[in-house]
């Protein structure tokens, strides 16, 4: 069991992310802290970085919190999450052609409703077990 309060703390860790993903481009831009690790391990894919650290091969993995907070939902026993924001924080959106402009506009006025009634909060409980929506 590794604490993780910061950045500083993944100093002296094996640290496993997803190859060519925003986290590998953070890491390649702050050698300081990548030079401060142990090591750091890159994957195909988050799914084999989170199966080496519940096998004890890496300490922690560091990745998108979306992708994260799922797999750690399907197996509450073995890993947890940490609140500890790694690099900035970005956001997600739906795209859609330019022609769809109406589906835009719907699929927008279903999600402002749900988040409002408060059903966007409960897919999150559901699905990440944290509201991690704005």
């Amino acid at each position: 069991n590794v604490a993780i309060a910061s950045e500083a703390d993944l100093a002296g860790k094996v640290v496993g992310t997803q190859s060519g993903g925003t986290t590998e481009e953070y890491f390649t831009k702050n050698t300081a802290l990548t030079g401060s690790m142990k090591e750091v391990k890159y994957y195909s894919d988050y799914i084999t970085a989170f199966m080496d650290l519940e096998n004890g091969r890496i300490d922690a993995v560091v990745g998108d919190e979306i992708i994260g907070r799922y797999y750690i939902s399907k197996h509450p026993d073995e890993i947890t999450a940490v609140e500890t924001v790694i690099g900035e924080v970005s956001q997600f959106g739906f795209a859609f052609r330019k022609d769809d402009q109406a589906l835009r506009d719907e699929v927008q006025k279903v999600f402002d409703e749900m988040k409002a009634d408060g059903t966007v909060a409960k897919i999150s409980e559901k699905w990440f077990a944290k509201d991690i929506t704005k």
